[in-house]
């Protein structure tokens, strides 16, 4: 997990500078790994979902502690 910690749906499209629905969608097709906490808050970690993105052919640099 990276420093910044785990983010909100909404500030995770807001680093990757998507809309909310586009994120939402990403998760529910199972495109990028979330972290649930119960069945209405789930979290996200930066790194991971951007690694992911790069695997299903997103080609977008974002901004990472990691990079």
């Amino acid at each position: 997990m990276s420093q910044e910690g785990l983010l909100t749906v909404e500030q995770l499209a807001e680093k990757l500078q998507l809309s909310l629905s586009k994120v939402r969608t990403l998760y529910r097709e199972e495109k990028i790994p979330a972290i649930r906490l119960s069945y209405r808050n789930v979290r996200f970690d930066l790194p991971d979902v951007v690694k992911a993105l790069k695997t299903i052919g997103y080609s977008k640099q974002w901004k990472t502690e990691e990079n």
